[in-house]
């Protein structure tokens, strides 16, 4: 679970991802403020948002809504497109391209 702590931006999105594991993210404002290089990954094939509202009626149900709800074919492809993709947020990853999409980032959004 990736939940909001003082901001949007939390370290076990990170995590979840770096370990390989489908973040299930609890909070509103992530995706405009924590996705890095939004023109290269695409968050929506692997990750899972739960608006804090729903979470804030009830945890257990928005939880079983959002994740159970999940059809097991739906779940692996997701997985395996979380495996393909979280090179370009793992600094540490056999295969980073973090340092390139720094880069080209900059480049693009930094006038010479």
């Amino acid at each position: 679970l990736v939940m909001r702590c003082d901001n949007p931006q939390t370290s076990r999105f990170m995590e979840a991802v770096a370990a390989g594991c489908i973040p299930v993210i609890i909070s509103t404002g992530f995706e405009q403020v924590a996705e890095p290089f939004t023109s290269a990954v695409n968050y929506g094939a692997w990750a899972v948002t739960i608006p804090e509202a729903w979470w804030e009626t009830g945890p257990e149900a928005a939880l079983h809504y959002w994740v159970s709800n999940i059809p097991e074919g739906r779940l692996q492809k997701m997985h395996a497109a979380l495996l393909e993709q979280r090179r370009a947020l793992v600094w540490r990853h056999p295969q980073s391209t973090v340092a390139q999409l720094v880069l080209k980032t900059a480049s693009e959004e930094c006038p010479p």
